[in-house]
């Protein structure tokens, strides 16, 4: 290949790749809104998800809310009766327009810190 050829086919695979990568004007991504929320179970209840067999987070992705992290935290020490607590809070983190989702099936606000 002669040297004007390499020229040309390098410049043209250099603007076809800065034509190809987004620009640097566009929009910056926002990030997303989230809020933690906490729910106590009680020993004889059945959770939502646990009726269904599915994760907090498959759970909620069903009814349309995104739950972007979902773990047990321990609070409590607890007894055997049905309206004793479990002994742990259901934490989830969820973007902050699927909340109420969460907050019409018994979850409260949870504070960050804990």
């Amino acid at each position: 290949m002669n040297k004007t050829l390499k020229l040309l086919l390098t410049a043209g695979l250099t603007t076809g790749f800065v034509l190809a990568t987004p620009g640097c004007s566009e929009k910056p991504i926002e990030p997303i809104k989230t809020v933690r929320l906490g729910y106590n179970p009680t020993q004889c209840e059945v959770t939502p998800w646990e009726a269904d067999s599915l994760s907090v987070k498959d759970y909620y992705a069903t009814k349309g809310a995104e739950v972007l992290d979902a773990y047990p935290t321990r609070y409590l020490p607890t007894c055997a009766a049905c309206d004793c607590p479990r002994g742990y809070t259901q934490v989830a983190e969820v973007a902050a327009d699927d909340a109420q989702t969460l907050l019409d099936d018994g979850f409260f606000n949870y504070p960050k810190g804990r």
